[in-house]
């Protein structure tokens, strides 16, 4: 069972459940944070996104500090993929060209494949 905003969607801009989806997890432009009904959302930017080196690991410590459960992207880095499991995060995948509400209804849906490194 999940609790209020521990989904994390990667997105490449825009704001609330409209976002479109952005397969890169380190390199995403920000993070939507929601519960699994979308009813509380929260758009947090990835400050680690232009960095030169380490954007996964990055990533993941924002996701730590917002207790995120469940992350979805099209596809994560070896040390991000590391980094999630260590907190306890799982991962998902989702197809490009989606927005974060048609990603958020494939999770709730169960039609997301899980990434198992």
């Amino acid at each position: 069972m999940t609790t209020t905003r521990d989904i994390c969607i990667c997105v490449s801009g825009g704001e609330g459940l409209d976002a479109p989806f952005d397969p890169r997890f380190g390199r995403a432009a920000a993070f939507l944070l929601t519960d699994i009904d979308g009813t509380s959302v929260e758009l947090v930017p990835n400050t680690g996104a232009e960095a030169a080196h380490g954007a996964g690991l990055q990533a993941v410590k924002l996701m730590d500090a917002h207790h995120v459960r469940h992350v979805v992207a099209g596809h994560f880095g070896g040390k991000a993929d590391a980094g999630l499991r260590a907190i306890g995060a799982g991962m998902w995948l989702a197809p490009e060209g989606l927005s974060a509400a048609a990603v958020l209804e494939r999770f709730r849906d169960h039609k997301l494949a899980r990434h198992d490194g």
